[in-house]
């Protein structure tokens, strides 16, 4: 019984990235162990094992998008976004609060609207008339804003590897800039704890014909400021829905 349970145990080491699923991959790992050897005690070992199981790691520093935004950062917002000029009033709020050193990420699946709201957020500072083309395939575009500080928006989608992204010049980027980032799982560890989370998720359909309703939910990660996000609150409130 005693070389059984010590064989168990050595399958239960956690890895680095199993987070809130732990226990579950503890116990197939265990159950494997345990009929690996036969024992008719099997069920009496799990039972034994379940009361003992060490609590479980810290979730991977690695940000993904299999992580929840109350997993990892304080939920502070929820905006409804009626319809696309309700996207581009988001976009002029938040233009009205980044500075240098601002890192958001934007978060979503395709066609939701993260370009619009990156585009908006650009347009706010330079004139509507901007053009600001979807960096889809650039992976990168920058503009000259106000106070000398350059924004850099990201489309991270064909990035293949998270390495790949400091030959854009993201230590730089992230330094002395503002970076809004789409798809900004694809940096994995590269991407910095502190910052701004904005996720969009369709809802339904919005005002007008074709409109399509969105959320954003807005959270500050990694000691993003509290009165920054007060400030964002009431830009927002101002901008209208």
């Amino acid at each position: 019984m005693k070389d059984i349970c010590t064989h168990v145990s050595s399958k239960l080491k956690p890895s680095p990235s199993m987070g809130e699923g732990w226990v579950g991959v503890a116990v197939k790992r265990a159950q494997t162990a345990v009929y690996s050897h036969k024992s008719r005690f099997h069920g009496i070992i799990l039972m034994h094992l379940l009361a003992v199981l060490p609590p479980p790691p810290k979730p991977s520093p690695i940000e993904g998008e299999g992580l929840s935004l109350l997993e990892t950062c304080v939920h502070t917002v929820a905006h409804p976004l009626p319809d696309l000029a309700a996207v581009a009033a988001l976009g002029r709020a938040l233009g009205a609060v980044l500075r240098a050193g601002d890192v958001v990420a934007l978060r979503g699946d395709l066609g939701v609207g993260k370009t619009e709201l990156a585009r908006a957020v650009v347009r706010a500072a330079l004139g509507p008339d901007e053009e600001v083309p979807s960096p889809t395939f650039t992976l990168v575009q920058t503009y000259d804003m106000p106070g000398a500080v350059t924004l850099w928006h990201m489309d991270l989608y064909r990035l293949e590897k998270a390495g790949d992204a400091l030959e854009l010049g993201i230590e730089e980027a992230f330094a002395e800039g503002i970076c809004l980032i789409e798809w900004p799982e694809r940096l994995g560890g590269y991407l910095p704890a502190r910052r701004l989370d904005v996720r969009l998720t369709m809802t339904g359909e919005g005002k007008g014909e074709g409109a399509a309703a969105r959320l954003a939910e807005l959270a500050g990660c990694g000691g993003f400021d509290e009165g920054r996000i007060d400030d964002l609150r009431r830009a927002i409130e101002e901008a209208g829905p």
